[in-house]
């Protein structure tokens, strides 16, 4: 089994709208060895505005954002991309990546063009280790050692928890060094802890995280919000056909004898009502399913006794009514989505159609004003707009002069945004600059006013250039035609 430990430094914290500036990787064997390494770093996207926060903690200046020598953000991402290509298949993992690093890799791929899913598919998986720590912690403590907070509690923080397991963390929040640190302490689980990293491994497939929840009529499910475990006795039901990464199951808690003669409207009404009867366990994130027996002294619900709890899971089994029942109810009690009017926010608004996914090849194998023609020929509309913002932003020349302009306008338009917008845009870092300005050290003051100089000057053009935009329309959703 090979293994591709990665880790990303970006310009903030929003996974779908801020941008990867470095990539690092580290390939290993099934022992861990190292095999091979790869890092990159890129240039600045126009568009985006990078957080002082984000620049303070990783130590990057503005002019090495903006430096010409780097690759644009495209050429990175398909550096990256083909490096990943060429180590798969692979278990890919990272330190707090399913939450962070896999959705931001998720949208540089979505942007460029590409298929957002190399990771978890054509035969590769995930894993995350920071999951794998909080179950380390929360089932074997003793395994790893623990810096512990101002308020008790332990730390999970990386630049925290590989120097009190004997990693000498100097360059914390460098992608590369950060890489080596997650491989450190997954040395030392999988030493120290074969068998719930071989588990936790294991299920970071989805097709065998689903086979095994459903392979017993009684599961453990655990849950980590914010770090902190949530536990379910849970009897696994079906997947759900709307979400084929999600098994729908019962919660042990509730009695089926409560709900077995409820009507659909009653039933419906129950599944809101807390505790609530039904859990998902998300096959497709590297969920933490184990043996039932492990919930003793973690779950209230295991005071019900071995006999007691099979009692209820063969219910849940076995009656197939109350099943197909619950199963109609679940899908009626789902939330539904509000579409988002932003492109990065409709990266799963369904699959490009078999002729989109060949144009999206044929993209890449061109030169720049075959692909200006290109883009006009997607069915999906996301594609369109992604392919013309990819050849604005590489290759404008080839654009006509209306819609470079058009573009200029909208990217200073998205920049100076002033309705609620889920991106930073330049007021605030500005003001967030400042702020920071007040209380940082030497250095960190040097950095933040170099970047307020920026941060102020690309404000000042970006007033110029949205000056006779036509509308309020920003970037994402602008140039939406099919000319």
């Amino acid at each position: 089994m090979t293994f591709v430990f990665y880790d990303t430094e970006t310009t903030g914290s929003n996974a779908w709208y801020d941008q990867i500036l470095q990539f690092a990787a580290i390939k290993t064997d099934d022992d861990l060895n190292e095999l091979e390494r790869f890092q990159i770093r890129s240039r600045l996207l126009p568009h985006v505005v990078p957080t002082p926060g984000a620049l303070v903690v990783t130590r990057v200046t503005i002019d090495q954002l903006m430096d010409a020598s780097l690759p644009s953000h495209y050429e990175m991402v398909r550096a990256i991309r083909q490096k990943l290509l060429s180590w798969s298949p692979a278990v890919f993992m990272g330190y707090n990546s399913l939450e962070f690093d896999e959705m931001l890799l998720r949208q540089a791929l979505y942007q460029t063009l590409h298929s957002p899913y190399l990771t978890n598919t054509n035969g590769n998986s995930r894993a995350d280790l920071l999951q794998i720590a909080m179950a380390i912690k929360e089932f074997e403590p003793g395994i790893l050692n623990w810096a512990i907070r101002p308020d008790g509690k332990p730390s999970f923080r990386l630049d925290k928890l590989a120097p009190a397991n004997g990693f000498e963390h100097k360059h914390a929040h460098e992608a590369l060094a950060d890489v080596e640190a997650t491989i450190h302490i997954a040395r030392i689980v999988r030493s120290k802890a074969r068998e719930l990293w071989d588990h936790a491994i294991m299920l970071g497939s989805k097709a065998a995280a689903v086979n095994y929840a459903l392979a017993e009529p009684l599961r453990l499910y655990t849950e980590f919000h914010y770090i902190r475990p949530h536990h379910w006795l849970v009897s696994p039901l079906a997947v759900d056909p709307n979400y084929m990464g999600h098994v729908v199951s019962y919660d042990l808690a509730v009695a089926p004898d409560e709900i077995l003669n409820l009507n659909e409207d009653a039933l419906l009404k129950r599944l809101t009502a807390s505790p609530k009867p039904l859990r998902v366990i998300k096959a497709n994130a590297c969920p933490t399913i184990q043996p039932w027996n492990r919930g003793d002294g973690l779950v209230d619900t295991y005071k019900l006794g071995e006999t007691e709890l099979h009692r209820r899971a063969h219910i849940i089994q076995t009656e197939r009514g109350l099943q197909n029942r619950l199963m109609k109810a679940h899908a009626l009690a789902k939330s539904e989505f509000e579409p988002s009017p932003y492109l990065e926010g409709q990266i799963y608004d369904g699959f490009p159609c078999f002729a989109d996914q060949q144009a999206m090849e044929d993209f890449h194998k061109t030169d720049w004003p075959t692909r200006a023609v290109l883009a006009s020929a997607f069915e999906d509309r996301r594609l369109r707009q992604l392919a013309r913002r990819l050849i604005y932003l590489e290759h404008s020349d080839v654009l006509d002069a209306a819609m470079r302009t058009e573009f200029g306008q909208a990217i200073g338009k998205r920049l100076l945004a002033t309705e609620k917008v889920p991106w930073v845009t330049l007021p605030k870092a500005i003001d967030d600059t400042d702020a920071m300005i007040e209380e940082a050290n030497q250095a960190d003051t040097e950095r933040l006013c170099r970047l307020r100089d920026y941060l102020v000057s690309k404000m000042e053009a970006s007033k110029m250039a949205s000056l006779t935009s036509p509308s309020p329309s920003l970037m994402m959703r602008q140039l939406d035609s099919n000319r």
